[in-house]
C-alpha cells in the first residue's frame, strides 16, 4: 500500500469510520505541528486536508505524517471499552503495516478493496481496528 492511498484510507476513517467507536477514546496527536521539522512537514505539503467547508483541518493535515515513521496518534480508552480503562494504542505506519497483514489474513475482502482501490469508510474502519486492536472489536 502506498503512502496517497494510505492517506485516502486514514481520512476516510477519520471522517466518518472510526467515529462510531472512536468518540469514546481520546485521541493524541504523538508531537504538536511546532515539534516537526520543516523538512518533515514540506514532504507532505501535497496532502493538506481540508474540512467540508473548504478550510484547512489541522487535524487531517496532520494524518499524512502518520505514514512517517517517527509520528502517529496516541488512542486511550477512556471507558473501559477494551476492559481496561485508559490503556493506549497508538497508530503509526508500524502499526498499519501490522494490520494490514491482519486484513490480509483475517479478513481478506477488506484487504482486496484496498488492493483494487475500492475501499469505503467501513474498510477505513477495519485497517484501523486491525492497526490498533488486532482484530474488529467494533461491527
Amino acid at each position: 500500500m502506498n503512502n496517497e492511498t494510505l492517506h485516502h484510507l486514514l481520512v476516510g476513517a477519520f471522517e466518518g469510520g472510526i467515529n462510531y467507536w472512536a468518540n469514546s477514546w481520546s485521541i493524541n496527536k504523538s508531537h504538536n505541528s511546532y515539534e516537526i521539522p520543516n523538512h518533515i512537514k514540506n514532504k507532505y505539503k501535497d496532502f493538506v486536508f481540508f474540512n467540508h467547508d473548504g478550510s484547512a483541518n489541522p487535524s487531517y493535515a496532520y494524518l499524512p505524517l502518520i505514514t512517517d515513521d517517527k509520528f502517529g496518534m496516541e488512542f486511550i480508552d477512556r471507558n473501559g471499552d477494551m476492559g481496561q480503562e485508559g490503556k493506549r494504542f497508538f497508530l503509526n505506519k508500524k502499526a498499519i503495516k501490522k494490520g494490514y497483514q491482519v486484513l490480509k489474513e483475517k479478513y481478506p475482502a477488506y484487504a482486496e478493496d484496498i488492493k483494487e482501490e475500492n475501499w469505503d469508510a467501513n474498510t477505513s474502519d477495519a485497517l484501523i481496528q486491525c492497526s490498533l486492536f488486532g482484530e474488529l472489536v467494533y461491527g
